[in-house]
């Protein structure tokens, strides 16, 4: 009887502690919080007449006992950053600097030699490095010492010799995803490359070539390099005021990847359970969103969260910063596990390596707006928002007949592989007993061309 007490308790022990193992990630302790106005936001917002400055990203100087944020503008024609100091352990305010004058989420500040670095985006794909053995003078203009043209797209990160950056390139064609990123060594040599799979948090949000699925994955706001793994801090602004039901691209969290840029955990919360979380534990807060994530060299993870909207309220002198401390064990911790979002989720590699899959009612279904595959520009929209490189099926296992370009139904028996040359471009196969034709595709949605190009017989 004993032992099987023993073995019961031992089973309840184990299922404890995978529990306990998967809940870390919902964990955040509050570490600290900070103004969203620093003392000279407002001469800065009347200076470079912008309609304010938003922070972008944060980094902590644990030996000098200084935490770093970079604040970016809005409204105006200013595109200065800047970048404010504060004492980490008092909160007291230290100094406001311009450096750069690009939109980048990612900074670094690191010791070389005898001489302290900092490492913010200066222009278009260049990473800036900023002599700061003694800080700025407020609301003064640094330059760089150096600049390296390092493919720089938004964010960046660095630990132990290696630099993780996000590139600006287009991997399908003119439309940009954020899934691709470099790795560099302390000179700046090129070591390697890396990508993610575009749903993990690989779409552009806003510009000209977003992705019509943007909305549908939580978008992702930073990233860190840590020993061994990767972190994303993920979730846009979401203000209950304005969206009542959160998309995904609000959902807030982290997302933890292999160094290959496999997802291997995530915890990602529902925006608007947080927000009224953060209010019940006395952090009044009017939205919430995502602005930054640091590893710490013991490898605790500290991430920044903007919890209140008017930068009028007197009260966004003294607070509207969230400094999480992450898989936080302290005692007054709070445990975000019980708001845990699900979301859909598509794997791109999956739908490229097989025939597109049905549904129970035979008919081909857009796996995140639900509409019917119907027609060939339907299908090509689904590949260029997702960036898919191959999309197959095979038309007498359908219920619904699909069209092609010129409005015609592909004929039964049909075998059809579509391949994406450049979101622009498609080579269409249609594959039959005993016939081949091939046709080339071109344009936009909506006012695409296709010509065939190839047809081949069977002889005797």
């Amino acid at each position: 009887m004993r032992e099987e007490l023993q073995a019961v308790e031992e089973k309840y022990d184990a299922q404890f502690a995978e529990t306990e193992l998967k809940n870390k990630y919902f964990k955040k302790s509050v570490y600290k919080q900070f103004p969203l106005r620093f003392p000279d936001f407002n001469t800065i917002v009347a200076q470079e007449g912008v309609s304010y400055i938003y922070p972008q990203s944060f980094t902590i100087d644990w030996d000098a006992d200084e935490l770093f944020m970079v604040y970016e503008p809005a409204g105006g024609s200013s595109t200065k950053r800047w970048v404010a100091v504060y004492e980490l352990s008092t909160k007291q305010y230290k100094t406001c600097f311009h450096a750069g004058n690009a939109g980048g989420e990612g900074i670094v500040v690191k010791t070389e030699g005898q001489d302290r670095w900092m490492y913010v985006k200066t222009r278009s794909t260049y990473l800036g490095k900023f002599l700061i053995n003694t800080l700025p003078p407020r609301l003064s203009s640094l330059s760089p010492a150096a600049e390296y043209n390092v493919g720089l797209s938004f964010e960046f990160s660095y630990r132990n010799g290696v630099w993780l950056v996000e590139q600006a390139n287009s991997p399908l064609g003119f439309y940009h995803r954020r899934t691709s990123f470099s790795l560099y060594d302390d000179q700046f040599n090129l070591i390697g490359t890396m990508n993610i799979a575009s749903d993990i948090g690989g779409y552009l949000h806003g510009g000209a070539y977003d992705s019509a699925y943007g909305s549908y994955v939580p978008k992702r706001q930073a990233i860190g390099l840590a020993d061994g793994f990767i972190i994303l801090g993920c979730g846009g602004n979401y203000r209950p005021s304005i969206t009542p039901v959160p998309t995904p691209s609000q959902y807030q969290g982290l997302k933890i990847l292999s160094t290959s840029g496999e997802m291997i955990a995530e915890a990602i919360i529902d925006p608007k359970w947080m927000i009224d979380e953060l209010n019940r534990q006395g952090y009044q807060s009017d939205r919430i969103e995502m602005e930054g994530i640091h590893i710490a060299p013991n490898g605790e993870i500290y991430t920044l969260m903007v919890n209140l909207t008017s930068i009028t309220n007197p009260i966004t002198l003294s607070e509207g910063l969230i400094l999480f401390k992450e898989c936080s064990s302290e005692a007054d911790a709070i445990d975000f596990s019980k708001h845990a979002a699900f979301y859909p989720r598509v794997n791109p590699s999956f739908l490229e390596s097989k025939v597109f899959p049905l549904s129970a009612d035979g008919k081909m279904y857009d796996p995140y707006k639900g509409t019917v595959l119907d027609t060939f520009d339907k299908i090509l929209d689904l590949m260029v928002g997702l960036s898919l490189g191959r999309f197959s099926f095979y038309s007498s296992s359908l219920t619904v007949s699909v069209k092609d370009i010129n409005g015609t139904n592909v004929p039964t028996g049909t075998l059809v592989v579509i391949t994406n040359a450049n979101n622009n471009t498609f080579f269409a196969e249609f594959l039959t007993n005993p016939t081949c034709r091939k046709f080339i595709i071109w344009g936009q949605s909506g006012s695409r061309r296709q010509v065939q190009i190839y047809d081949a017989q069977p002889t005797n």
